[in-house]
């Protein structure tokens, strides 16, 4: 179910430590959401519906397709407002534990992790349902564009390119580093590097390895971008490309400029989101991990 639900993760089958821990929070994250969100509206609004046409199954579609709409219209700005901030916030207690794990019993050690653990949930759930604003406007514009422009020179997608994110920054901070010559000093530049953007991962899985512990690839990242040009110069070349793709298409409308310009906004700033809201996912999964370690290593000895 989670698979189909998120396909940009999930590749694989839970390990037995991911399916112990933290799938137990992600599938109550899964019901809260899904009540709180979808389903509650859509009952109030079918049952209102109903009330006038009394037809049920025409009730049930567009109390759905209402909803879908009113999801997509506030869901950045609830991600912006209230998830984020409150994973934020999340994350400053798990990094506490973090740094505190060698003052803690056993006992404190495990009620710590499983504190974690049940806020990193919290956080992927809702960050990630946050996805379906994302790709959601994506779907509705691309679907859409073939009948709002009549120009085919330029695709949809080349609308949406060429914007600053966090997985942009990563990717630039990382080519900064590999351009020091000085090994120490790009070593500690390096150190600081993976605290900031080092929790990226392969899956959701806590037994998988954040990309701050694959040092053999980390070696490799920065041989090849120190033969790279900056990322930042690609992300400028799309920019362009996209400002002079989209002048195009506002002399080739079927639709008022404005109404498009509307659209087109809207699905760019949710396009982008998709991008940084991957990058907060998974901040929490390293220090996890660790203290899972530390407390493995205090009861083996």
């Amino acid at each position: 179910m989670f698979k189909t639900l998120n396909s940009e993760w999930l590749r694989q089958p839970f390990s037995q430590l991911e399916f112990t821990l933290r799938f137990p929070y992600l599938a109550r994250n899964v019901v809260v959401v899904f009540f709180q969100c979808l389903f509650l509206f859509w009952f109030l609004i079918t049952l209102v519906l109903y009330k006038f046409t009394s037809i049920l199954f025409l009730s049930i579609f567009l109390g759905f397709f209402l909803v879908l709409i009113y999801e997509l219209l506030v869901l950045r700005n609830w991600y912006q407002k209230s998830i984020l901030p409150q994973h934020l916030a999340n994350l400053k207690t798990i990094n506490y534990f973090y740094v505190q794990k060698n003052n803690f019993s056993n006992q404190e050690l495990i009620k710590a992790i499983k504190t974690s653990v049940e806020l990193s949930a919290w956080g992927l759930i809702h960050i990630g349902y946050v996805g379906l604003a994302a790709y959601g406007w994506e779907y509705v514009f691309k679907w859409l564009y073939p009948s709002l422009v009549k120009t085919r020179e330029f695709d949809y997608h080349q609308l949406l390119v060429g914007f600053d994110n966090k997985t942009t920054e990563a990717d630039q901070k990382l080519w900064e580093v590999a351009q020091i010559k000085n090994k120490l000093i790009q070593k500690k530049q390096l150190e600081k590097y993976l605290d900031d953007y080092g929790s990226r991962v392969e899956d959701v899985d806590l037994s998988l390895p954040t990309f701050r512990e694959q040092t053999p690839a980390i070696s490799k990242l920065l041989s090849l971008h120190s033969q790279l040009a900056a990322p930042a110069s690609i992300v400028k070349n799309s920019q362009s490309k996209r400002k002079l793709a989209t002048r195009t298409v506002l002399k080739n409308l079927r639709i008022t400029k404005s109404i498009f310009t509307w659209l087109l906004k809207m699905t760019q700033q949710n396009v982008n989101l998709r991008e940084d809201r991957r990058f907060y996912e998974f901040l929490a999964d390293y220090q996890i991990r660790q203290m899972i370690f530390f407390i493995g290593e205090k009861i083996k000895d």
